[in-house]
């Protein structure tokens, strides 16, 4: 993977004097964003594509050369810093229209960069608010006083409203562009919520809810046990309605081979009546004669009424009931009853 590229920065180039006469020796000061002085910088000046001038600047940021006449072209660049260009006219009288990049203020901090160039007192003003980072005191506007958050711990940047880079604020109030509010963890980019207050953010957190978390847990698990039971149940009923059906659907066969027997031998029997076979119309008779009308059974001879007469022999009263039938009864002296005689 390439490295990626360095981020530059801008510079500011202060010119003294600014409106030189040709001639005379310009000294130009140069310095970085944060207004410190930026060493070994090329400078370097060109007339009609031919170098004049060429030189570095020293450990102040400083180099000077004498102003010729004609269009000059005016170039700084080198190190981890966005070149600067540009061109001036000299003629007798000077810079024509206009004048070298200068301090008017005398802050130290050349106009290119001063937000406040005629405000010696002012140069930057990190929120764009409108006011000078020394007399503002809340530079980035994330709602932190700049002295609470040099003294906070851990600290945060008092010029960085995000100071993690996560996109949430160090603060309470949003900051357009940058960051909405609310970092619980300003310095840590990995977490910015705590929902449930124990000092572990929700990325981190198991339980970020908390007792939320918790109950909802438990109403899982008894859901689960509360499922697993009825699976039970519905298994065991599932068992019992089988053995049920089971039972029955028995009952259904054995009843459809029995109506199927019945039809074979129904159809068998009108296929041999229809053969007019003499043998077989005789099996068949006979058959029939099973199931004819045997007629009134008789019942067997009962015993004579109590109230019947009979004739007295060998000292008893007897009896032949019914007549002619050979049954012969006597009367019982103690009970009064028939009983037959043998």
């Amino acid at each position: 993977t390439n490295p990626e590229p360095p981020e530059l920065q801008n510079l500011s180039l202060v010119f003294t004097p600014q409106n030189p006469s040709p001639g005379d020796i310009v000294l130009v000061t140069i310095s970085d964003e944060d207004n410190n002085p930026v060493e070994g910088l090329s400078i370097t000046l060109v007339r009609e594509n031919q170098t004049l001038s060429s030189l570095l600047s020293d450990e102040n940021g400083q180099g000077s050369f004498a102003i010729p006449l004609g269009t000059i072209v005016v170039r700084v660049s080198g190190g981890q810093y966005y070149p600067v260009e540009f061109t001036i006219v000299v003629d007798e009288d000077g810079i024509d229209d206009g004048s070298l990049p200068g301090d008017a203020d005398g802050d130290g901090v050349g106009d290119v960069l001063d937000a406040f160039p005629n405000d010696p007192n002012e140069w930057t003003d990190t929120d764009n608010d409108n006011i000078g980072n020394n007399a503002d005191t809340d530079d980035d506007s994330d709602g932190l006083l700049d002295a609470d958050e040099i003294a906070s711990n851990p600290q945060t940047n008092p010029l960085e409203a995000d100071t993690d880079g996560d996109g949430y604020c160090d603060g309470a109030i949003r900051v357009q562009s940058v960051c909405i509010e609310g970092d619980v963890f300003p310095t840590d980019s990995s977490e910015w919520k705590d929902s449930d207050g124990d000092g572990i953010g929700d990325n981190s957190d198991d339980t970020p809810f908390g007792d939320i978390d918790d109950q909802t847990n438990q109403t899982t698990n008894q859901t689960n046990n509360n499922t697993n039971q009825t699976s039970d149940s519905d298994s065991s009923d599932q068992g019992e309605d089988t053995s049920d059906s089971t039972s029955g659907n028995m009952l259904v066969i054995g009843g459809s081979i029995a109506v199927v027997l019945i039809v074979i031998i129904a159809g068998l029997v009108m296929f041999m009546r229809g053969r007019g076979d003499p043998e077989s119309n005789k099996w068949l008779e006979s058959d029939d004669a099973l199931f004819d009308d045997p007629g009134p059974v008789s019942s067997p001879p009962g015993k004579p009424p109590v109230t019947e007469r009979g004739e007295m022999i060998e000292g008893y009263e007897a009896i032949e009931y019914p007549p002619g039938t050979g049954l012969w009864f006597y009367r019982d002296p103690n009970s009064g009853q028939w009983v037959e005689w043998r």
